[in-house]
């Protein structure tokens, strides 16, 4: 989607020969895969703060994980197997979210907004507000605007 290779694919060659040394190599070898994919989409502009390579782990190799490299504040296996399902879906959502914002919002613009079908003329005008907010992109703006006219389209006694 970038027009550019994801640096750090893991070949299946380099994964099994991994997996087959030791548990550790095959951890480092996934976390460094994550790690790159994380840096590659944040210099493209992603917002991925909140997710760490290790987030993206299956919930069995997170075990392996805390074994093998333990923190002062690891939570006890109870806790994980209770909170790592929803920090590992929160932590995949963001991911698949800020690749979708990056790569596909950048597609829409005010000049193919102005060319949708079905869009009034007077409503398919990008307002400077659109272009100034310092929360939503051009893109999200045009979007937010799009759903709006629709909504109220169908929706006439209930605008917003």
């Amino acid at each position: 989607m970038s027009g550019k290779k994801a640096p750090g694919q893991a070949t299946p060659k380099q994964l099994t020969a991994a997996a087959h040394t030791n548990v550790k190599d095959a951890l480092k070898v996934i976390l460094t895969q994550y790690e790159d994919l994380i840096n590659f989409l944040k210099v493209n502009g992603a917002h991925l703060n909140t997710v760490r390579p290790e987030y993206l782990l299956s919930l069995a190799d997170y075990f392996k994980f805390t074994k093998l490299f333990p923190k002062d504040d690891t939570l006890k296996p109870k806790t994980i197997e209770r909170v790592f399902p929803y920090q590992q879906t929160e932590s995949w959502v963001t991911v698949f979210f800020q690749i979708l914002r990056i790569y596909y919002l950048n597609r829409i613009t005010p000049k193919n907004f102005r060319n949708l079908p079905g869009m009034s003329p007077a409503e398919s005008i990008t307002d400077v507000a659109m272009t100034k907010s310092n929360v939503y992109s051009v893109s999200e703006t045009i979007l937010l605007k799009w759903m709006s006219y629709h909504y109220n389209v169908m929706n006439p006694l209930h605008t917003r």
